[in-house]
């Protein structure tokens, strides 16, 4: 039987201790072992063993001899063993010397040394440890030893199709001085002098655009005179859109004639217009959207004000362009039969603009789904491990298992570049297009960040477990570690000692996404996958200032960038390798859980170009859209990722953050402030989605609400712990603790003394034996605030062995 630290007091029993497999003489020190069980940041317990111990004799020898050659590089394995155990096993511990502390002690004139080393864990956990948050590619065929591994394998999925809110905003950029943009003037013809009707174009300067790329073109005007190319908006995508368009032109005439008899000024308006030109030049549609007559006057140098409101729509085919502009009646000139008093050229009419604004938007729905790889979460963490240590298969996890059913197996990570599909370098080498044979698209990590990511969406913890024949890497949900059951009990404590843990305690929590998603071309205006910020209202306080905790994620859920990045995919020569600002970003998609049918896939965001007919998706093979699921207000369709709103990653983090709520007489977190469309509201049908995994009482969550237990459903109302530490030290047999400390490590320990009966989750447990039966342990526990009935202990996976009882 394997343990941490399970060293016994050398009084207990006999030992023999082996390096590199050759037995030596009991190491001076080991009677001085401390058993300690220490709560990690990652919520896992460790049992570091620190004690240095001192060789002498053969392992003196053998250990200098071994240091001499290879220094502190030396790998020298030590294995304990004793004729005693616990849970029915003998004890055996394999683990390797630490040379980092190493120290030699000579004596003169003689061949003698004392050497001073550490113990440490087995390779495998020693090696996870130092390289936890070393940056890897995970996609290279290589570990960090330089051994060769199994190359990657990735879940192909359909993306499907997410519509996207585009915007542009124009305006004439001028504060206060009215801009001349027209003039009607005389000349002669051979009929005589007639006035000519002149066009202009609205002088609207773009100040930002999302209509670019593949999104279409905003034009601003190369001049004000109208020509049948002086557009402000062309649609260069290869299908039809709708695109509004919402304005106000604001200006005057200034009428300025010699005689008022030279013309009739009633003779047309002034008429506000926006046409749509085909890719030959020939009008398609034309819009009159408003009008401004021209009063009859009687002196010159009269002002005329007019003000133009319209909202249009206008449906455009691939490569209309549309034109807005002012004209003086509807086309063609107007005859004057008197000359003007001046042979030469007269001004008759000026036209000038003192304000403009132009706005575009579109819900664009964009055109066909598409491919891209991934790896489920499970897959992804598993090839980190590999990649660190060179051992494959290492990771347990209920709550990303497939095979499980865990609350969160379908789930995916990719980056940019696979979402888009870039072609490989060697794709576009056309004198060498052979595919390569490593892939050229490094899928970048550490574990440390992807585990803090990921914890930040899901609130994880993760430890090392022993399964019997090997040590493993556990990640699950936060509750997994602090388990509602009881594992020992301690009755009539003589001394307790509690405190409140202010140091603990946040007032200020800023949680959901990043702006990482916020590098690319859109303006995502009804993004929903940013930040929240929450306040709580406890009297923590930090350095004079409000406690804050930043659980935002840096990998992108948001819609915006996903779908920007997916339609890419369909661009044939401006995408190319050409960088783009998320292209090693990780992304996480959320996967369809249960098999997908329909009669018809060309009305699904499925769609691909080509397909027909009926279809049918098993489990993990698409990503989730938002057309599936029974509710949601934003006016976007298909919306990526709406089980990872920052609202729903606020309740999975109630477990924990609930108790800084602690003794308020209104426990909840109170939202403050959101980015973007915050009032979004989504609801997630129960068909869709494992009912026990959805923390929201009812399905339906608004993204401004606050955080509370009526909110929730029933599993988890309860958040795990209060801000209360409790230290008090009892006797204890080191086989019980050694059963507390590694078998039931997460579950609760209770104590009475006197009135008072509380339970605590262990923070730190320090035993020291001090004869053949044990000795005392001394506890710092962080009291439990779950007051249902106990659960189990995650023994039937983790769908059902926290929630139900033993």
């Amino acid at each position: 039987m394997q343990g941490l630290f399970l060293f016994t007091f050398a009084l207990m029993a006999g030992w023999k201790f082996y390096l590199n497999n050759v037995e030596v003489e009991e190491p001076i020190g080991w009677d001085a072992i401390e058993f300690t069980a220490l709560r990690m940041e990652s919520h896992g317990i460790d049992q570091p063993f620190s004690t240095e111990v001192r060789f002498y004799g053969k392992g003196a020898k053998l250990i200098k001899d071994l240091y001499d050659r290879y220094f502190i590089n030396a790998q020298i394995a030590i294995r304990i063993t004793s004729d005693v155990g616990y849970s029915g096993s003998l004890y055996q511990f394999d683990g390797f010397l630490n040379l980092a502390i190493y120290e030699e002690f000579n004596v003169c004139d003689t061949d003698s040394w004392e050497i001073t080393v550490g113990i440490i864990d087995d390779d495998f956990r020693e090696k996870f440890k130092a390289r936890q948050d070393i940056e890897i590619d995970i996609t290279t065929a290589e570990d960090l030893d330089g051994n060769a591994i199994d190359p990657i394998s990735y879940d192909n999925i359909r993306m499907h199709k997410q519509d996207l809110y585009l915007t542009a905003t124009a305006s004439d950029r001028v504060n206060e001085t009215p801009i001349p943009v027209w003039s009607q003037i005389y000349r002669n013809n051979a009929n005589g002098w007639i006035l000519e009707n002149f066009a202009s174009v609205i002088p609207a300067y773009y100040n930002n655009t999302d209509f670019t790329g593949l999104f279409g073109r905003t034009f601003d005007p190369v001049a004000t005179l109208y020509t049948n190319t002086n557009a402000t908006f062309v649609n260069n995508a290869t299908y039809i859109r709708t695109i509004n368009f919402n304005m106000r032109v604001k200006g005057a005439f200034y009428w300025t004639q010699y005689d008022t008899n030279l013309i009739d000024p009633d003779s047309a308006d002034v008429v506000l217009s926006l046409q749509v030109l085909n890719s030959s030049g020939s009008e398609t549609q034309r819009y009159y959207l408003g009008t401004s007559a021209i009063n009859t006057v009687s002196d010159p140098l009269v002002y005329v004000q007019f003000d133009f409101v319209a909202n249009q729509a206008v449906t455009l085919n691939p490569d209309d362009r549309v034109l807005i502009f002012i004209q003086w009646g509807s086309g063609g000139s107007i005859e004057v039969g008197v000359t003007p008093p001046d042979p030469g050229i007269t001004r008759a009419l000026g036209i000038y603009i003192e304000d403009v604004c132009l706005s575009l938007s579109e819900i664009n729905s964009g055109t066909f789904a598409s491919f891209s790889d991934t790896l489920r979460i499970e897959n992804f963490l598993n090839r980190v491990i590999y990649k660190l240590t060179g051992s494959n298969n290492m990771l347990l996890s209920d709550a990303f298992s497939k095979d499980l059913d865990g609350c969160y197996w379908n789930n995916a990570i990719t980056n940019g570049l696979r979402i888009r599909n870039a072609p490989t370098i060697n794709a576009l080498n056309l004198c060498d297009p052979e595919e390569p044979t490593e892939d050229p698209y490094a899928l970048r990590t550490s574990f440390k960040k992807i585990f803090e990511d990921l914890d930040k969406i899901f609130c994880l913890g993760w430890a090392f477990e022993w399964t019997g024949t090997d040590w493993k890497i556990r990640v699950e949900p936060r509750e997994y570690f602090y388990q509602n059951s009881i594992s020992q009990s301690f009755e009539n404590v003589g001394e307790v000692r509690q405190m409140a843990k202010s140091d603990l305690l946040v007032n200020n929590v800023n949680l959901g996404f990043t702006d990482k998603w916020k590098n690319i071309s859109v303006s995502g205006v009804w993004a929903i996958h940013t930040d929240r910020n929450y306040f709580i209202a406890n009297k923590a306080m930090a350095e004079n200032s409000s406690a804050r905790l930043d659980i935002r994620s840096n990998i992108i859920a948001e819609g915006y960038a996903i779908e920007f990045s997916r339609r890419l995919s369909f661009i044939e020569f401006d995408s190319g390798t050409s960088d783009r600002p998320n292209d090693y970003e990780l992304f996480i998609i959320w996967l369809n859980r249960f098999e997908l049918t329909g009669e018809n896939i060309a009305e699904t965001p499925f769609y691909y170009f080509g397909e027909s007919g009926a279809y049918s998706f098993l489990p993990g093979e698409v990503s989730m859209p938002s057309n599936y699921i029974t509710a949601s207000s934003s006016p976007l369709s298909g919306l990526y990722n709406i089980y990872h709103t920052p609202a729903r990653i606020a309740c999975r983090w109630w477990k924990v953050l609930g108790m800084h709520t602690y003794g308020l007489a209104d426990e909840r977190l109170r939202y403050q402030v959101g980015q973007y469309q915050t009032s979004y509201t989504s609801t997630i049908n129960g068909n869709e989605e494992n009912e026990s995994c959805i923390q929201i009482f009812n399905g339906a969550i608004a993204e401004d609400s606050d955080i509370y237990a009526d909110i929730l459903n029933t599993a988890y109302k309860e958040y795990l712990f209060k801000p209360i530490g409790i230290e008090f030290s009892y006797p204890q047999s080191l086989c019980d603790f050694l059963t507390l400390s590694q078998e039931e490590q997460y579950r609760k320990v209770r104590l009475t003394s006197g009135s008072l009966d509380v339970q605590g989750f262990i923070t730190e447990a320090m035993n020291q034996p001090e004869d053949a039966s044990g000795g005392t342990t001394k506890f710092t526990l962080l009291m439990s605030a779950q007051t249902s009935g106990t659960g189990g202990a995650f023994t039937e996976g983790f769908s059902t062995g926290f929630d139900n009882g033993e």
